[in-house]
This record gives C-alpha cells, sequence and structure tokens, in this order.
C-alpha cells in the first residue's frame, strides 16, 4: 500500500485538521511573550506528516500577531541569509515605518519586536 502522506513541500492545504491545539499554543505564547512554553514548539514526524505545513502556519500567526517573520531553509550560507534578513528589516523598520522603533532583537528566535 502506498503511503498516504505525500510530501508537497509545504504548501498549505485547504484546512489543518487535527492540530489547531498546536497553533493556538503558539499563538498564546506570541501574546505572553518570552518565556511562554509554546514559542518552544518543535515539529517532528515521518516524512510527508505536515512539519512545514504546521512551520507555516505558525509563521503566519506570527505575521498577523505583528512579528518581523524570516522565512528559511537550513542550507549552506542560512547563517549569513538570517543575518542579512535581519538588518533588511531592521532597516526597514527603523527607515520607513513613522512613530516606530526596535526595541528587541532575540537572536534565538530571530525575531525583531517594535513599538
Amino acid at each position: 500500500m502506498d503511503n498516504p502522506f505525500v510530501p508537497t513541500a509545504g504548501s498549505t492545504p485547504p484546512e489543518i485538521i487535527g492540530r489547531h491545539g498546536l497553533l493556538d499554543e503558539f499563538a498564546y505564547g506570541l501574546r505572553v511573550g518570552s518565556g511562554a512554553p509554546g514559542l518552544l514548539t518543535i515539529f517532528t514526524g515521518a516524512r510527508g506528516i505536515g512539519k512545514t505545513v504546521m512551520l507555516g502556519g505558525a509563521e503566519d500567526l506570527a505575521r498577523d500577531a505583528g512579528w518581523a517573520v524570516i522565512s528559511e531553509t537550513a542550507t549552506r550560507g542560512f547563517m549569513g541569509r538570517i543575518g542579512e534578513s535581519m538588518r533588511q528589516m531592521a532597516n526597514e523598520l527603523g527607515d520607513t515605518t513613522p512613530g516606530r522603533r526596535i526595541t528587541a532583537v532575540s537572536a534565538a528566535g530571530f525575531s525583531i519586536t517594535t513599538a
């Protein structure tokens, strides 16, 4: 029998079924902030189970909550790309958004918080 879980390179299905609890916990962590257990989420599983879809869902929640999001793949040059993306976001937020300033940069979470 063929495996029904076929990897689709993270393409988002029309509905994420049975996983809302995980995403709700992550969204709660975004609201609570530093130290919230939901922010320490690790998605693991067999090929095609939906890990990348879950990361995409978490990314959407973070973006909707006002976080600056960098989405990258851990391939050669990963750290350089992350650093460059952070530099560009910091410049954009600092230079082109009136009334906002960077109040925190998280190296572990690769996030920029603005006020």
